[in-house]
């Protein structure tokens, strides 16, 4: 037996906002579903790589936009609104970009992320409207549930075509069936195939979530993919727990407490420092209302100032809005900055996963490093092993490139070429032009350098071969140590044959070069960074200045290069300092010793 509607994950009530953050979000709102009373652009196919999910990703926004004004004003024009935009949904001829790509119109052709993003509008509309419908339009959703979602998701399942079913990696598992999943708990009396449904979508979910013990709460697919599979594992497991009054298994599992950390480690001040695809990040009101759920203090503390400085208000592709009044999320509370929670270690590895965080404190950090071990050759991944993202103070001034568009050859054959996808394009080091090759492994070591928190990846097997199939490292080990102030990198590289090797770092803001030492201004900040080397080679290491050349004309940013001499060395030993400010900052290696002054500061590692 399911409870009444509202059942999923939506209560059906919106309690008048408390403070000036949920008065804006009521004004945003009502403002929105103003507009979006009107069905001119509903059925637009944006001329982008898979434009129909694009369009039902416009469709959902709209939609719930409108719920939440009908419930904050009862002002039927709202409802009628829901009504017409399912009316509008039902009428394309595709939902599908890879259906429409094949010419295939059938609704069984494929079911694909549009079918899991339309499937979840229609399934909130009608849990929402349930009692405020016609009979008849009540039947004309469940006939198009059925029709062109269920049905489908069944027969696909069925044919054996649903790659994605049971995925461990891929947030495809989760958009895909959670759509499936809220459609069968919303109607599981209307259809037959429900209860079919939702034990395909429960065996689904189990992998995906189990995963998360292996990784520690961290995901493969990086931050922006972690948004998109988990928003919609969220709201189908709290729609589950709603409907059925018990607390779900995978969403109190105590992996799934961390997983609402994961982001958060890698957002740094509102900066992006993932790694592979969509290198982005948009706090999202599930995201929030499941912390809350779950009581993790200290990730609420890290999303307060999220919200304050407007993450749930401003322009977004998602309804972080409308879904935040709807959840009955508290914003103002949240926002607000309370007693803060207990300090958190500054050096946070996921195991399992191989990503870092690495701080001089945590939160409110003024240097922060992430750092990519792990595998290369994952879903969404680039081969970017032993690269970093590096913020001062609440700046990115180090980042790798990553793409920011996708095109047909983003998920084709020639992927590995796209300039964004290899390591030609990270802050990593290069031996003879290339670096790590796809299903490497590096698996990070902490410890401690003479008291300071170090991250150790050995790299030395993972360069893979050169010429008849000899190794192109005997010993390729890049160390990161946190001096407090500053952050040593330093790379140990041994050639099994004499060889050229450089270090590349990338940033988006001015860089000006003298000698060995690289300015970075940002708009705010700046980062001294200072290079030396030792090789066995003859001749010096220089420091050099290059544009990219990026994949999407305007992404463009500066590679700073400290590269090798002409002659060609077996033995290198290189350490790039790097240290907020224009610092009065030098590093010397000699042998195998770094030394490091900053100032009156010095230390030998």
């Amino acid at each position: 037996m399911l409870a009444s509607h509202p059942r999923l994950y939506f209560p059906g009530t919106v309690a008048p906002p408390a403070g000036p953050v949920g008065e804006q979000l009521v004004e945003q709102v009502l403002a929105d579903a103003g507009r979006w009373c009107d069905l001119a652009g509903v059925d637009d196919v944006p001329a982008m790589h898979n434009g129909h999910l694009e369009r039902a990703r416009h469709l959902h926004q709209r939609v719930v936009t409108l719920l939440a004004a009908w419930l904050i004003t009862r002002d039927r024009q709202f409802r009628d609104a829901v009504v017409a935009h399912i009316e509008a949904m039902a009428r394309w001829e595709y939902w599908s970009w890879i259906a429409w790509r094949e010419s295939d119109p059938r609704p069984q052709a494929t079911f694909d992320l549009s079918y899991g993003k339309n499937s979840v509008t229609l399934a909130t509309a009608y849990d929402l409207l349930h009692d405020d419908l016609t009979a008849q339009e009540r039947a004309f959703m469940v006939d198009l549930a059925r029709d062109r979602a269920l049905q489908p998701f069944v027969e696909v399942v069925d044919r054996g075509e649903a790659w994605w079913l049971g995925k461990d990696d891929s947030n495809w598992n989760t958009v895909c069936t959670a759509g499936a999943g809220m459609l069968a708990l919303a109607m599981a009396e209307e259809v037959d195939l429900s209860a079919r449904v939702l034990t395909i979508v429960e065996e689904s979910f189990v992998p995906f979530f189990t995963a998360l013990e292996r990784t520690d709460g961290g995901w493969p697919e990086g931050i922006g993919y972690w948004a998109f599979g988990m928003i919609y594992a969220f709201r189908y497991l709290r729609s589950h727990e709603r409907a059925t009054g018990r607390p779900h298994p995978l969403l109190r599992a105590e992996a799934t407490g961390k997983t609402i950390d994961f982001p958060l480690d890698f957002f740094v001040y509102g900066n992006p420092c993932s790694f592979g695809d969509a290198n982005a990040f948009a706090l999202s009101a599930i995201h929030v209302h499941v912390a809350e759920e779950l009581g993790r203090k200290q990730a609420l503390q890290m999303m307060a100032p999220l919200v304050a400085a407007g993450a749930l208000t401003a322009p977004s592709r998602r309804p972080h809005a409308a879904e935040a009044l709807l959840l009955g999320v508290d914003v103002d509370r949240v926002a607000a900055p309370g007693t803060p929670a207990s300090a958190a270690d500054p050096v946070r590895s996921y195991e399992g996963l191989g990503w870092v965080r690495l701080a001089d404190r945590w939160p409110d950090p003024s240097l922060c490093l992430t750092i990519r071990g792990g595998r290369s050759g994952v879903p969404h991944g680039h081969r970017d092993l032993l690269s970093f993202h590096a913020v001062v103070g609440r700046e990115k001034l180090i980042e790798n490139i990553t793409p920011h568009e996708y095109l047909d050859t983003t998920f084709g054959p020639r992927r590995e070429e796209l300039f964004e996808m290899g390591p030609q394009s990270k802050n990593v080091p290069l031996i003879d032009g290339v670096g790590i090759g796809n299903g490497q492994q590096v698996i990070p070591e902490s410890l401690e350098v003479q008291g300071f928190p170090a991250i150790r990846l050995d790299a030395s097997t993972a360069f893979g071969v050169a010429r008849n199939n000899d190794p192109l490292a005997e010993e390729a080990v890049r160390t990161f140590i946190h001096l407090g102030s500053s952050v040593l990198v330093v790379d140990r590289i041994r050639l099994a044959q004499r060889g050229r090797v450089e270090t590349r770092l990338h940033s988006g803001g001015a860089v000006t070069v003298d000698g060995a030492r690289a300015l970075v201004r940002g708009r705010q900040e700046s980062l001294t960074v200072v290079h030396a080397a030792r090789t066995d080679a003859e001749g010096d290491f220089g420091l050099s200045l290059a544009p990219t050349v990026p994949t999407t004309p305007g992404d463009d940013a500066t590679v700073i290069r400290w590269c090798g001499p002409k002659a060609l060395g077996q033995d290198h030993l290189i350490a790039t300092l790097l240290v907020p400010g224009d610092a009065d900052a030098d590093v010397v290696v000699a042998g195998d010793e770094v030394r490091v002054r900053i100032g009156d500061w010095s230390v030998t590692v």
